[in-house]
């Protein structure tokens, strides 16, 4: 097979269609801290860095407006607050604690599913597609 451009292989996999490999596009679920680009872009010279060109990446593609998470979200809500951290409910009921500088991954201390019942309590609160409405 022969290597395929970024459209090619994102078009082929989306149809389920052979592809030379997984596409794998940055900005989809993963980026840098920011103070790591910072660095990388410090490092390397170029203060343009493009990461999809440099790690052989697909060029990044927009996603469809598609609702992706729990729905209708949790309201976020801070719990705690130090000079620090910050401790908060996220809009998927995740409670976690994250540094103010935000160069670190949060840690996470409570999830809204623990038991069975748990499940079937967000399964019939926050799990329904049909209220979302159709944009104008």
């Amino acid at each position: 097979m022969h290597n395929m451009t970024s459209a090619e292989r994102i078009t082929a996999c989306v149809n389920g269609e052979p592809v030379d490999r997984v596409p794998y596009g940055i900005g989809l679920g993963w980026w840098p801290w920011t103070t790591t680009m910072e660095r990388w872009r410090s490092e390397s010279g170029d203060e343009a860095l493009d990461l999809a060109r440099e790690f052989g990446f697909d060029a990044y593609f927009v996603c469809p407006p598609i609702e992706q998470n729990i729905f209708p979200r949790f309201e976020r809500i801070t719990l705690e607050e130090t000079d620090e951290f910050t401790v908060f409910r996220d809009e998927r009921g995740v409670t976690q604690r994250r540094r103010k500088t935000g160069i670190s991954m949060p840690q996470f201390l409570d999830y809204p599913v623990k038991t069975r019942d748990d499940w079937e309590r967000l399964k019939a609160e926050r799990l329904a597609p049909h209220l979302l409405r159709p944009q104008a």
